[in-house]
């Protein structure tokens, strides 16, 4: 190969290089669902707006609760509640790009959190 053309290949590869955009370090987490017989609610998180919503399938007299918990289970969001059949809540929460967090989802009852589940490892 010539010096001009191998030249013309390292600059080609320089720029491609160069021009590349970095991915975010971002990762969603899918619905994760309270369940007793029947899946009576649940919760997901949505990276790209930091967006927490917290569905209720049933109207039972239970709630659902979903928030977000740091990879330490320190909690580093708001409580979104939801209550009442097909009745779903989002709220957005401002968090650092690429913070570690999971969500935890419950049946609330008089106050009280019951068949809490945790998700998977996700990042803002």
């Amino acid at each position: 190969m010539s010096l001009r053309k191998l030249l013309v290949v390292v600059t080609a590869l320089s720029g491609s290089i160069l021009g590349a955009t970095t991915a975010h370090a971002s990762e969603s987490i899918g619905w994760t669902y309270v369940e007793t017989q029947l899946k009576i609610g649940g919760a997901h998180f949505v990276a790209n707006g930091d967006v927490v919503e917290v569905c209720d399938f049933f109207d039972d007299r239970f709630g659902i609760v979903g928030y977000l918990l740091d990879s330490n289970d320190h909690i580093i969001s708001p409580k979104v509640h939801a209550v009442g059949r097909n009745r779903c809540v989002a709220r957005v929460k401002d968090l650092p790009e690429g913070k570690a967090l999971r969500l935890k989802v419950c049946a609330t009852y008089g106050g009280h959190e019951y068949q809490c589940k945790r998700s998977r490892l996700g990042a803002a």
